[in-house]
């Protein structure tokens, strides 16, 4: 299947029960959880960095920026890792992945303001639209503002990672 700026693809995954979902293009790969250096003075949402193959990697904790509270590591839970132009080199730790699916642009609704002034704080700031499946409604987050809305960690702890030795 050609994919065009119509029909996205959407790798979805799961916080507790909801279903969340990234564009692929913004994922640049999926791991198993890694041990976290913790990041002094960080706020909650931030796990800690990770080393991958000589890289540093910031995890953000999504279960605790969504609101909800933090759960121990399981079997199934992973790391997305997202490419440069979503932000400086960083990932995501969620519960556990779905599946990767086409998504034409008529599937997706957008955030309407009923929809942002009901939900979330967070989710507001992160969401860019619904998708509707024939199982249910993923929720479309925005991979490049999820270190904004970490707190603006970006300069700061990348600093710090940086200056870390292995």
């Amino acid at each position: 299947m050609m994919i065009t700026s119509h029909n996205r693809q959407i790798c979805t995954f799961f916080i507790g029960e909801e279903t969340y979902g990234f564009d692929i293009f913004d994922i640049k790969e999926v791991h198993t959880r890694n041990h976290f250096t913790p990041v002094h003075h960080a706020p909650p949402s931030v796990r800690g960095y990770v080393n991958i193959r000589g890289q540093i990697h910031l995890i953000i904790d999504l279960r605790v920026l969504l609101g909800h509270p933090p759960a121990p590591a399981r079997e199934h839970t992973r790391i997305l890792l997202f490419k440069p132009h979503a932000g400086e080199s960083f990932g995501v730790l969620v519960d556990r992945i779905g599946d990767v699916f086409p998504a034409p642009e008529n599937m997706i609704a957008p955030m309407d303001d009923r929809r942002k002034e009901n939900g979330n704080g967070i989710l507001r700031q992160l969401a860019r639209g619904i998708l509707k499946k024939e199982n249910g409604l993923v929720t479309l987050l925005s991979a490049s503002t999820i270190l904004k809305q970490a707190g603006d960690l970006s300069a700061p702890v990348l600093t710090e990672m940086k200056q870390a030795s292995f």
